[in-house]
């Protein structure tokens, strides 16, 4: 697989792109999203280039949950209980994953996953989830990797990754390298408490 860039910037008119920010409203730049290439034409995937992003804040002793980084979304915002797939190819180690029932950049659910060390407000290396609610940040899961069956993504390996929200209860699967070792790892149910998002996009 390889290179791109926006070859036809309409082919991602129903995508929005975005820039989360941080708890003190500070965020990591819009990145450079476009559509994958390969030897065939167009993959059909997104692809993001930049390698921007902006470190978390001290949140209560952790600056591992507010850190800002390219996001991309699309769908409908009235979206409330729903499951969806996603293949991720991770060609850097700093951090990649999804956000859903994305009402806007102050709410919404993010499930992120990274393989570099977690120092310096980075993502926890491993798995982890946070959320934003009326632009405050908090953390709802992150991986113990003392765990046996903690998953650290490999750089340039896909894994799977299915996302199951209904209500306030969470529920997420993680296959990595799904065409090859396949090693599937559960997450949840989470009981998501306190202010939550109701509905949005993916």
């Amino acid at each position: 697989p390889v290179a791109l860039v926006n070859p036809a910037p309409e082919t991602l008119s129903e995508w929005t792109s975005l820039a989360p920010g941080n708890a003190v409203g500070e965020s990591s730049g819009l990145g450079n999203w476009g559509l994958a290439w390969g030897p065939d034409g167009l993959y059909r995937s997104l692809n993001e280039s930049s390698n921007v992003n902006l470190a978390g804040t001290d949140i209560n002793g952790n600056d591992h949950i507010d850190f800002s980084a390219p996001t991309i979304v699309a769908g409908d915002e009235n979206w409330t209980d729903y499951l969806y797939t996603a293949r991720i190819i991770p060609s850097d180690n700093d951090g990649h994953g999804v956000v859903f029932r994305f009402k806007d950049p102050d709410n919404f659910y993010r499930i992120a996953l990274a393989s570099q060390g977690d120092g310096g407000g980075r993502p926890w290396q491993g798995v982890s989830a946070q959320k934003k609610v009326n632009g405050v940040w908090s953390e709802i899961y992150h991986q113990d990797l003392a765990d046996p069956g903690a998953f650290i993504p490999p750089d340039d390996v896909p894994y799977d990754i299915l996302v199951t929200i209904s209500g306030n209860r969470l529920e997420f699967v993680i296959t990595g390298d799904p065409e090859g070792a396949a090693e599937t790892h559960f997450y949840g149910p989470f009981n998501l408490t306190g202010d939550t998002v109701d509905r949005g996009k993916i």
